[in-house]
């Protein structure tokens, strides 16, 4: 089991960790600006009941949108 949970953890942590240095090419969105629509999200996801799954794919796609493009207000 042990093999198991840290196999998960260390493809995880590759897969899914948000880049260092996101919002450096970003002029107007903030770090703090994405925990807020992160929040938000996570209230959408209460409300439908999603799967956890769901709300996990929407962070990924939401960072790796924040990474490729610059964002303005």
């Amino acid at each position: 089991m042990d093999d198991i949970l840290r196999y998960i953890y260390e493809k995880e942590d590759v897969e899914f960790r948000t880049r260092r240095g996101m919002f450096d090419n970003q002029k107007d969105i903030t770090e703090k600006m994405r925990a807020i629509l992160i929040d938000w999200l996570v209230d959408v996801h209460k409300k439908f009941r999603l799967r956890m799954e769901t709300l996990f794919h929407c962070c990924q796609i939401l960072d790796k949108y924040l990474i490729s493009n610059n964002i303005s207000r």
